[in-house]
């Protein structure tokens, strides 16, 4: 049996596409002060807030290849035309569809569809389809986002500004993200995140500063951190092995209590442990020094 993989594309009927470019805003952090050799790592940070209707939907990145497989999910993919003030939001079902290609929306004489292809290299399209933009090799110019529903049952497609940004999940992230820095004690080391912005991996000491005049309580792996003024710092070393951290932040905004999802820290920088005969050298000396003292 062939095996077919799912496309999702973007094809219009015309012979060349205009590319206008958009440009996301990048949400503006308050930082702190930071030491001169550190790296702020902070970029890439997304948190989320339990209780807040988007935890089901999760943002999708084309590199995971979430349409290689049939799993009957709901998705909704964020997406427009010609027209790159024309935002449109479509959801759709990852189901074994009878048509090769199955035109899910259209816009102009652009349309969103799914592609089947199979193991040959040049996947089968119509003729009168002149450019295809896939969702793999857009830069963020076609398409704003996807989102794969893990709930039960059909969702509510979700709305959407003029800007194709998601309006009724009612939440300003900016609140609760500002004044949370992330930072790399030494500018050579790496960071890497993950989980749409949760999970945090680092080679090497790290400092956590939070500044948010929002925030009422923080966790660090359970345990309550003292606070000033919405004030917490969080220092983390590497251990003897790999260990992931656990941060939960408490808010209080207008009287209203939050609190975020754990956030994973994962320090994957290791120290030697110290040996048997280092620590007996250590108690040796010490008996020494005491030894001649007394005598």
């Amino acid at each position: 049996m062939k095996k077919l993989l799912s496309i999702l594309t973007i094809s219009t009927l015309t012979a060349s596409i205009p590319a206008p470019l958009l440009a996301n805003t990048p949400l503006t952090r308050n930082k702190r002060d930071v030491e001169a050799n550190s790296k702020d790592v902070t970029n890439g940070f997304d948190i989320r807030i339990k209780g807040i209707e988007y935890k089901n939907w999760e943002k999708l990145e084309a590199v995971t290849k979430p349409f290689s497989k049939i799993d009957d999910k709901w998705y909704i993919a964020i997406w427009h035309g010609k027209d790159s003030n024309n935002w449109q939001i479509k959801s759709f079902q990852n189901i074994n569809y009878s048509d090769r290609r199955k035109v899910l929306d259209s816009q102009g004489n652009y349309e969103l569809a799914l592609t089947r292809v199979g193991t040959i290299k040049h996947y089968w399209q119509p003729r009168s389809i002149r450019d295809i933009i896939s969702w793999n090799k857009d830069n963020g110019t076609y398409f704003k986002s996807v989102y794969r529903w893990n709930g039960v049952n059909k969702p509510i497609t979700p709305k959407i500004d003029n800007n194709g940004n998601i309006i009724n999940w009612n939440i300003d992230k900016t609140k609760f993200q500002q004044g949370i820095l992330f930072a790399l004690v030494e500018n050579n080391k790496t960071a890497t995140w993950s989980n749409a912005g949760m999970r945090l991996t680092v080679d090497g000491e790290t400092n956590i500063n939070i500044n948010n005049s929002n925030v009422e309580e923080v966790y660090w792996d359970g345990a309550k951190q003292n606070m000033l003024g919405g004030k917490v710092n969080i220092n983390v070393k590497p251990e003897t092995s790999e260990k992931t951290h656990k941060l939960v932040i408490k808010y209080d905004i207008n009287g209203t209590k939050y609190t975020s999802e754990d956030i994973d820290v994962v320090m994957a920088a290791k120290i030697e442990p110290t040996t048997i005969v280092e620590q007996q050298k250590v108690i040796s000396l010490i008996i020494t020094i005491k030894l001649s003292r007394q005598k």
